[in-house]
């Protein structure tokens, strides 16, 4: 997280409008953080400039009295989805960031990220026992192995916290306490985590009988993918379509090393060598309409294509495509090259 003091933006209370509005025309980025000796107290924007000029227009207004003095900040020991978060949070550009005493340690400055809470519960499947990763997981569980220095589950809960989400269930059946001490209640992430225990295993999606019902959709993802999808898009196209269940998928090219022979009534009447086909796979990532997952009878058994067929003959279901990035470390060879990947983003 970069973040820096701009001298240039920070102002006494007890500054005149007329000098405010002289600091606003000269600084690159419009706000001021207003200060008490060494305390920040407030923030002021060319906005709220503009609102005190209409409502009680005089030169000899103070600071103190056009500032927000109920903002929003962040502070120091935060993490960096956390402060992501709250910025998100104000609907605004900035984010003061201040210590313990309630001084000033830097400002984050991001245009991009706009004010967006999203109406949907998020469900991790978190339960599985790694098999496949062995012996990895003999002492950790697959959700807690480590990307590039980081745990799979931790990325996709900050990925999930910035692009809106504020409520999840986390399911768990392997190791759970380690998962459980180790991601919190979520607040470090700026979001709300429920842990749903799974006595015995459930499949691959039945654990969403135990999410509360609500009227929300819910977001089902597995705990073993990396992804770089905005998953606020997913909802939004989910919603848009009107769908029962939308399904995350991706192109798959896949190729057969010999020659295909294409045989009718016992007679070889083509042959094609080495052909290409390309498929669509499930990726891990479903929402489910709340008209759908309600009807789940509870601690059932079920896996995700048994609960595709009964969507399909209930309603539409809705494929979105994912061209971001994205991988299933069920494997130690998709493991390895994961950790790969992250490691030289965060070396770079």
């Amino acid at each position: 997280m970069n973040l820096t003091i701009p001298n240039e933006n920070v102002i006494d209370q007890s500054l005149d409008l007329k000098e405010i509005v002289k600091i606003l025309e000269k600084v690159r980025y419009k706000f001021l953080i207003v200060t008490d000796k060494s305390k920040v107290v407030g923030t002021l924007t060319d906005g709220d400039v503009r609102r005190s000029i209409l409502s009680n227009y005089s030169f000899e207004n103070k600071a103190v009295n056009m500032m927000t003095s109920d903002f929003i900040y962040g502070l120091e020991d935060d993490s960096e989805v956390l402060i992501k978060k709250k910025l998100k949070s104000t609907g605004s550009f900035f984010l003061p960031v201040l210590n313990k005493k309630k001084e000033l340690v830097g400002v984050v400055v991001d245009f991009v990220i706009g004010k967006e809470s999203i109406e949907c519960d998020v469900l991790i499947m978190a339960g599985g026992f790694g098999k496949r990763l062995k012996p990895l997981t003999d002492s950790t569980p697959k959700p807690l192995l480590p990307v590039g220095g980081k745990p799979v589950i931790e990325r996709l809960i900050e990925r999930l916290s910035i692009t809106g989400f504020n409520n999840l269930y986390v399911s768990l059946h392997y190791k759970p306490e380690m998962i459980k001490n180790y991601l919190g209640d979520g607040s470090k992430y700026g979001l709300s985590i429920n842990y749903l225990s799974e006595e015995e295993p459930l499949g691959t999606i039945g654990a969403l009988s135990m999410v509360p019902k609500t009227k929300k959709p819910v977001l089902v993802v597995n705990a073993d993918i990396l992804t770089e999808v905005n998953f606020s898009n997913i909802y939004k196209q989910h919603i848009d379509s009107k769908s029962i269940m939308t399904v995350g998928v991706r192109p798959y090219t896949y190729s057969i090393p010999y020659g295909v022979m294409r045989i009718e009534d016992n007679l070889i009447v083509d042959i094609q060598e080495k052909p290409e086909d390309t498929v669509f796979i499930s990726c891990g990532i479903n929402i489910v309409s709340s008209q759908l997952a309600n009807k789940i009878n509870k601690n059932n058994f079920l896996e995700l294509p048994e609960l595709i067929r009964i969507a399909v003959k209930k309603g539409k279901v809705s494929q979105y495509q994912i061209n971001e990035y994205w991988a299933d470390i069920g494997n130690l060879e998709d493991l390895k090259l994961a950790d790969q990947l992250y490691s030289s983003l965060t070396e770079s």
